[in-house]
């Protein structure tokens, strides 16, 4: 990628535009799309560009689906909370090189589940501990 593409941790931008062009394959007419990014990610820099693009495959394959934004922004912690308090955290994926169709459980993305999950725990027992939950 050029340069002017990268994020300031180094990553293609190019990668958020390439997932959801391929998910529009698996959209259904009509299919609403939900995505968060944390603070760290690059995604937010050229997020506009993303919905157009993504606007823009949906037209191509001649579906009418949203692009959803709800947990834009966040920290990873408070991300992970709200989709836990939702019941929606076993169906969200990070993995960026998945084996079998399972999480690698190497990747940077897997890493930084893994810790950001341990510090939760660490946390909340903390709170517990101090009697307030």
């Amino acid at each position: 990628p050029n340069n002017w593409l990268l994020s300031k941790r180094g990553e293609s931008l190019y990668q958020p535009a390439w997932w959801l062009c391929y998910c529009v394959d698996f959209l259904k007419d009509g299919d609403k799309l939900h995505l968060g990014y944390h603070l760290s990610d690059g995604f937010w820099v050229l997020n506009q560009h993303y919905i157009d693009t993504f606007q823009c495959a949906c037209k191509l394959m001649g579906k009418n689906c949203e692009l959803h934004f709800p947990l834009k922004i966040w920290t990873k912690e408070r991300i992970i909370r709200e989709l836990k308090k939702e019941k929606l955290f076993n169906l969200c994926w990070t993995c960026e090189i998945p084996q079998k169709e399972k999480p690698c459980k190497e990747c940077e993305p897997c890493n930084d589940l893994r810790i950001t999950l341990r510090e939760i725990k660490r946390k909340d027992r903390i709170f517990k501990a101090k009697g307030k939950n």
